[in-house]
């Protein structure tokens, strides 16, 4: 894999990103569009049957991800199992329930210990 610098001019090849091309191929139907979509429920009063709509919907309509909060990870992985969506977490969110402890504030990866379907990504502004 090559690394760009700042200075270095845009590839013209097929590295090229074409944004006229994306947004155009993006629209160009509902499926497309979901593709690039996060299906998201961040309320920190969801309910388990909403998390399932979620994964249901993310799975019918083949959103890139479902975005939840911490609580809910392994049921929305076993609801997603098999399907490819991958589950995101949101840390730190300001509507989410308090993180378990403050490490978890912190940005993370996946690790062999979390779903191979997770993403983790953290919204705190500390």
């Amino acid at each position: 894999m090559n690394t760009l610098s700042i200075t270095d001019p845009l590839p013209r090849g097929p590295e090229h990103f074409d944004a006229e091309a994306f947004a155009a191929h993006t629209l160009s139907s509902p499926h497309n569009l979901a593709a690039v979509l996060d299906h998201t429920l961040l309320k920190p009063d969801a309910t388990r049957t909403q998390v399932l709509q979620l994964c249901n919907e993310a799975a019918q309509h083949r959103f890139a991800c479902v975005m939840i909060n911490p609580t809910w990870v392994s049921l929305a992985a076993a609801a997603l199992q098999g399907t490819g969506i991958p589950v995101g977490v949101v840390i730190g969110f300001p509507s989410a329930p308090p993180s378990p402890s403050p490490s978890a504030k912190r940005p993370r990866t996946c690790s062999n210990t979390v779903p191979t379907t997770s993403t983790w990504s953290s919204t705190s502004a500390s």
